[in-house]
């Protein structure tokens, strides 16, 4: 499985040109479960979470409060504030395949992606007056 979540790691680093960051990289850390965040400006873990066609969630896995503060794990682990408020969890298992990693990421993407597009029309709109 440590092969599978570092392999997840890599790609989303590539997805995702330099906008996340892995919490923990270099730590002992379960091999099953891979906690980023994603950096791309004014994305947030609530928005992924809220539409993602997959299971994920915010924080560690000691973070189970539906409030928008981090993890106190993540922040005693060493992770910045604004990374850790901003962190989701991926835990992958025995069946989790390549396939379903690929997944994963055209799913985030997918979320980056409008999010941007939404987020650039919005302050295209604002810049020009045009607020409706």
């Amino acid at each position: 499985m440590r092969r599978l979540r570092n392999y997840l790691e890599v790609r989303m680093k590539e997805c995702f040109c330099g906008h996340v960051t892995v919490n923990c990289e270099g730590a002992p850390r379960l091999p099953n479960t891979c906690n980023v965040a994603i950096t791309t400006p004014g994305l947030s873990n609530k928005i992924i979470l809220e539409n993602v066609k997959f299971i994920a969630s915010k924080g560690a896995a000691c973070h189970a409060s539906n409030n928008n503060l981090p993890s106190a794990i993540l922040l005693k682990s060493g992770v910045p504030y604004h990374l850790a408020q901003n962190s989701i969890r991926i835990s992958i298992g025995i069946y989790t395949t390549r396939d379903d990693i690929e997944f994963i990421l055209g799913e985030l993407q997918r979320i980056s992606n409008v999010y941007h597009l939404n987020h650039s029309i919005s302050n295209g709109a604002s810049k020009h007056g045009n607020g409706h």
